[in-house]
């Protein structure tokens, strides 16, 4: 009997003494949470300043469009949706034939790094008038559709794809079934999208989905939801290239910043380096332990995120529950204000972003500038103050895509500063061979 009492109060103790361990841990306890439901079926668009914002069914799209001129087009990669390339130009419509050509290699995937690399971009060139699904007219501005694509849809069906082009800013597409019965032409203009950032749309039901479907950008923060990461150390031709995970991306307007340390309360935003990397928060914050079957938090991860109100926000995750409720813990609170000249100017430049960084022979100063630009500077500097490049430039109100040849440039950290009278901003941008 007393070796039966032995053994519950070991058994107690064992249970208890890795609980105690793993709170004694944390540097936060909870104030918020989310929660996407069993096996993560909805997405969750949420406010750090507001608190939860939206929640959406994730499953009720195949493909989406952004709406401002980067053209960006995802799949819904993380629900059973996958697109594939196919080796036939766009005149070649009727003659597709998908045999041999669904393989990785051939498979797409939106970058999860940044939310205007979607999967049907995942193919440019680098050439600047390539952005993946189609070509750039400099002299119409328009964009003219160049691949065949087949994608697999729930229930194993099967649709070749093209995405004919966009022009005035109108996209056109056709899709149908394999053997080209059920073919079907739509078109869409952004500008009854103007204050979103996807036109969502399903094959399946032949619909696009309501322009509310997301909250307006400057309503949300994160969106915490199923996505697809790409192990990039992993040969393309494994299926363990892609991955699907569950965590949160970033507003593409904003950024973030990640810290590693054994006093997340001590760690300072002003210290931190600030990256507009969609999955900057990711989902590397939390483990799963094979032998005890349980999700693991890392408690030296903690996060800053600038809003759009120019705060700071600390971020730290405290606890997971997985696929039975796929509900986040976390605390959060307001850390700072941003007041620096180059965070704070007049407003003209409402957006700015490199991409892709690390670059090799181009990269792109994705900007929103509310007024038009006549006669602005670029100019790019190395680590130690010496001007590499500069010209001069202009950009009409709105979106722009700005490309930067980093052909002529060693591997090693630039800085890029666009200015002109009224404004001066400045990323880092890192270059490799």
């Amino acid at each position: 009997m007393i070796r039966y009492i032995n053994t519950f109060c070991f058994t107690l103790i064992w249970l208890y003494f890795p609980i105690h361990i793993l709170r004694a841990q944390r540097a936060f306890e909870a104030n918020d949470s989310v929660t996407l439901g069993a096996g993560y079926i909805d997405d969750v668009y949420y406010s750090l300043e507001k608190g939860f914002k939206k929640s959406v069914k994730r499953g009720d799209w195949d493909i989406a469009f952004m709406v401002n001129p980067s053209s960006s087009i995802l799949v819904n990669t993380a629900e059973q949706r996958m697109l594939y390339k196919l080796p036939y130009a766009v005149n070649q419509w009727k003659q597709v034939d998908t045999t041999g050509h669904i393989r990785n290699q051939n498979r797409l995937v939106n970058s999860s790094k940044s939310w205007y690399n979607g999967a049907f971009n995942r193919t440019a060139s680098g050439a600047s008038n390539d952005i993946g699904w189609a070509v750039y007219d400099i002299f119409t501005h328009s964009l003219k559709g160049d691949s065949l694509y087949a994608i697999s849809l729930p229930g194993k069906v099967w649709k070749k794809l093209m995405i004919e082009g966009r022009e005035q800013g109108i996209y056109t597409f056709r899709f149908a079934n394999l053997d080209g019965s059920e073919e079907m032409l739509r078109s869409v203009n952004v500008r009854e999208y103007q204050n979103q950032l996807f036109i969502y749309f399903s094959i399946l039901r032949n619909e696009f989905l309501p322009p509310d479907r997301e909250p307006l950008p400057k309503e949300w923060d994160l969106l915490f939801t199923k996505y697809m990461h790409e192990y990039e150390n992993v040969p393309i031709q494994e299926e363990t290239r892609f991955y699907p995970v569950t965590g949160a991306l970033l507003n593409p307007s904003l950024q973030g910043a990640k810290v590693i340390t054994t006093t997340p309360k001590n760690a300072k935003w002003q210290e931190a380096n600030f990256t507009p990397q969609a999955d900057i928060v990711g989902f590397d914050w939390k483990t799963f332990n094979n032998q005890t079957m349980q999700w693991q938090l890392d408690y030296n991860r903690v996060y800053f995120v600038k809003d759009h109100n120019n705060s700071v926000w600390r971020l730290y995750f405290t606890d997971f529950t997985g696929s039975r409720s796929g509900k986040i813990l976390f605390y959060k609170d307001k850390v700072g204000e941003i007041t620096s000249n180059d965070e704070n100017l007049d407003k003209t430049i409402t957006y700015s972003q490199l991409y892709p960084s690390p670059a090799r022979e181009l990269t792109y100063w994705i900007f929103e500038s509310l007024y038009p630009l006549r006669e602005a500077e670029l100019e790019i500097y190395n680590s130690s103050g010496r001007k590499m490049q500069s010209y001069t430039f202009s950009a009409m109100p709105g979106l722009n895509q700005l490309p930067i040849d980093t052909s002529n440039l060693t591997s090693g950290i630039y800085y890029v500063v666009l200015k002109s009278d009224t404004f001066s901003l400045s990323q880092k941008l890192v270059v490799i061979e």
